[in-house]
């Protein structure tokens, strides 16, 4: 029940099977009626993704965190999905591995 922070987004990126799953179990139109995005079989990174003049980025994946910056030139911070989650409730950061 819960929406996003005005100004923040948030991109759930999956593999196809798992959509399907999320799809089928209510997930998906959870996190899109919070405002949130599902995007199947991509990477920010490697698709060359993110909303126009984003700066930072929080990820859950160390492979992202890593080739957000050197690809496309924005910060990246890495923590759980918990602290990623809550960063676009909030609009803040309260992860510890920033």
């Amino acid at each position: 029940g819960k929406r996003l922070k005005e100004g923040t987004e948030l991109w759930v990126m999956t593999p196809r099977a798992l959509r399907t799953m999320a799809d089928r179990n209510g997930y998906t139109r959870a996190i899109t009626r919070a405002g949130g995005k599902v995007l199947t079989d991509s990477c920010p990174a490697m698709s060359r993704a993110a909303p126009p003049g984003t700066k930072v980025f929080a990820t859950d994946s160390a492979k992202q965190a890593h080739y957000l910056p050197a690809i496309l030139g924005i910060e990246a911070w890495f923590g759980t999905l918990e602290e990623c989650v809550d960063a676009a409730i909030t609009g803040r950061w309260r992860g510890a591995l920033a």
